[in-house]
């Protein structure tokens, strides 16, 4: 864990850089006060400005997440845990089950484990700042019901008489990591955010997937895999836009990233699965074959910057935040490195199609990588 979250004083770094780099370019060299007799030349964000004040204008911050089938591995290495740490659910769900002494297809209702197994001792001090994710300590006896006890003492850590959520896989971590960021108003306020992962597509009921690397439980290699309502691919090379742009202080903005990354899945509370590809350049830029003009959003981070409503100011900083576990496995067919992607999104404003305002183009497309 320690090597993973060593970096969220950098993550926090990066919203306070972001936040602190809009505010100095919300203040105009021409509007500060100017030498007796000299009528201040004042620049235009979307209105004329009073003399000697500027328009504050929110940055946007796109955070871009890691969702591929490695972010259930232990950080130091590719050892599955075989989960994310997250709450189970319970209720109708597609994939294979046991009935009357066979295993039958179709869909049934029960429980779909989500645990993982708990690999590392080193970081199981639930006193420990930032070893757990505030809803995910202790495991409710609710949970664990159904689980034999052995099963109980062999992938769950103890603290007293109580089980500990595993806390070891990636996504656990990124979770934990956003929980804490998201919910310190003095790190989002004032922003613009919006959410992208990598594409999945929705199994309204949840579905054990096809292929790829699977939730198991018990998790071993030789587990049940468990159903998701969230699956990938390893065809998709696109991003998915969770969520628009939308200023952090406005009530229940940030709720409705958060629920994201709160360990509890409800038929009203979605939550962030690893599963599917790594297309990390393909995201960032070149995605745009796949784009598509209604919901679900998909493409790229430049489409996702380009569409209506997402810039609206000159002036206004574009941030792109990505959180990723490492290589990117889909360069088909865009043959184009992750940083190649980066400099061709930044580059993207000076083309005619990038959003102007009273003659002055938007600000370019920044991007922070945080692995």
């Amino acid at each position: 864990m320690k090597k993973f979250l060593s970096n969220i004083n950098v993550i926090k770094c990066v919203f306070v850089a972001v936040a602190v780099l809009a505010f100095i370019a919300f203040v105009p060299l021409e509007v500060l006060p100017q030498a007796a007799g000299e009528a201040p030349v004042l620049p235009s964000c979307n209105k004329p400005l009073p003399e000697g004040y500027a328009q504050s204008v929110q940055p946007n911050v796109l955070l871009l997440l890691d969702t591929s089938g490695s972010m259930m591995y232990l950080s130091g290495s590719d050892t599955s845990t075989y989960g994310d740490g997250s709450k189970p659910y319970y209720g109708e769900y597609t994939g294979y089950y046991y009935d009357g002494g066979s295993w039958e297809y179709g869909t049934t209702t029960g429980w779909q484990r989500y645990f993982g197994k708990d690999v590392d001792p080193t970081n199981n001090d639930s006193s420990t700042a930032f070893n757990y994710h505030p809803n995910l300590v202790y495991i409710d006896d609710a949970d664990l019901t159904g689980i034999s006890q052995g099963y109980r003492d062999e992938y769950f850590a103890k603290s007293g008489s109580q089980y500990l959520y595993p806390n070891d896989s990636r996504m656990y971590k990124l979770k934990l990591v956003l929980w804490e960021i998201l919910n310190d108003p003095g790190l989002v306020s004032g922003l613009r955010m919006g959410l992208a992962t990598y594409y999945q597509q929705r199994n309204v009921t949840p579905k054990v997937p096809s292929i790829g690397v699977y939730y198991q439980w018990p998790p071993t290699d030789r587990g049940q895999n468990q159903a998701l309502s969230w699956e990938g691919s390893s065809n998709w090379n696109r991003a998915l836009l969770r969520r628009l742009f939308r200023s952090t202080d406005e009530p229940g903005s940030i709720e409705e990233i958060t629920k994201w990354v709160d360990g509890i899945e409800a038929s009203d509370n979605p939550e962030l699965r690893a599963h599917g590809a790594t297309p990390l350049a393909a995201s960032i830029y070149g995605a745009d074959r796949y784009q598509t003009n209604k919901e679900p959003y998909y493409g790229d981070a430049r489409r996702f910057f380009l569409m209506s409503g997402a810039i609206n100011a000159w002036c206004q900083q574009n941030w792109l935040i990505v959180l990723t576990d490492g290589a990117d496995t889909q360069t088909w067919p865009y043959n184009t490195s992750p940083v190649t992607a980066v400099k061709n999104l930044y580059d993207e404003h000076t083309k005619t199609s990038w959003p102007s305002f009273y003659d002055k183009k938007a600000q370019p497309v920044r991007t922070m990588v945080i692995g």
